[in-house]
């Protein structure tokens, strides 16, 4: 066993004996992280080519800050769940905003796109983020559609506005409903993936809000809850086929370079996946052909 202090010194090794003479702790310590923060989010990473954090954000700081606030967070809890599927196939499914309606069907109820929305993707020479934006119908206008609808109500805001993003390649911030959740993507094995859920309320927050939140934010995006259920079992049938032949055609969204981005074709499924192989040191494909092959 290796020990090592809060530094990442290696302070300590079992059986030092058995070591060689040259064996020196001093140059085995771990790699040192460089850690910046934005409105009370850390972000670090091990890359030291890596540019400044504000720089990797972007048109992304946008979305942030409407989330994030001035960063006066109140943690409330968080919740892990695996999924049997790759950690790829869960990203790709907060970029592709045609499934929303089809497969959630809380959503339909509050006719979350009934008001329009937009995916704000930059175009594909930056860092592969999304931000999308979409409105619902307040619930108090809605004839109920279910028993309790105070699953979908909004109670801290004046609006019904949501944003979903991604801090590319595998963090999820979203503002849906009064559910204000950061989501950490791990992969685990090449078809396991651990999402863990933190939920935060805002310091401004009266005691009712607060209990809201915790109630809303597993009931909706728990792993439990009205829409991450749906994802998973989506998401492991997927898995299952991901093997099977047949034809790979994607149809929407392939004929232009920088198409205008809309909720319901696969230009951002694209635009996640171009800047994966740019990272990964892969060829970029040619995204000018139109049949998507």
């Amino acid at each position: 066993m290796w020990t090592y202090d809060t530094e990442g010194r290696l302070i300590a090794v079992s059986l030092p004996d058995d070591f060689p003479a040259e064996f020196r702790k001093e140059d085995y310590g771990l790699p040192r992280a460089r850690v910046e923060t934005y409105k009370g989010a850390i972000f670090a990473t091990l890359n030291d080519a890596a540019p400044p954090l504000l720089d990797y954000l972007a048109e992304l700081t946008g979305g942030l800050d409407r989330v994030l606030g001035d960063g006066a967070l109140r943690f409330l809890g968080s919740i892990k769940v695996i999924f049997r599927a790759n950690w790829k196939l869960y990203v790709e499914n907060i970029y592709d905003g045609y499934h929303v309606t089809a497969l959630h069907t809380g959503f339909q109820v509050v006719r979350l796109r009934s008001h329009g929305g937009e995916r704000l993707v930059p175009n594909y020479e930056r860092n592969g983020h999304l931000w999308g934006r979409s409105k619902s119908t307040p619930v108090n206008e809605l004839t109920p559609a279910l028993r309790d609808m105070s699953l979908f109500d909004t109670r801290t805001k004046p609006t019904t506005d949501h944003n979903m993003m991604v801090v590319f390649p595998s963090g999820v911030v979203t503002d849906y409903f009064d559910t204000i959740q950061l989501r950490y993507v791990i992969p685990l094995e090449l078809s396991r993936t651990q999402i863990e859920f933190a939920f935060f309320g805002r310091t401004t927050d009266t005691e009712e809000a607060l209990w809201h939140r915790v109630r809303q934010g597993p009931e909706v995006l728990g792993p439990a809850g009205a829409i991450t259920l749906e994802d998973a079992a989506a998401l492991e049938r997927v898995q299952l086929s991901a093997t099977a032949r047949g034809e790979n055609v994607v149809l929407k969204g392939t004929a232009k370079r920088f198409p205008p981005y809309r909720h319901v074709d696969e230009a951002p499924i694209r635009h996640f996946y171009h800047a994966y192989r740019r990272l990964l040191g892969f060829p970029a494909p040619d995204t000018q052909k139109a049949d998507g092959r």
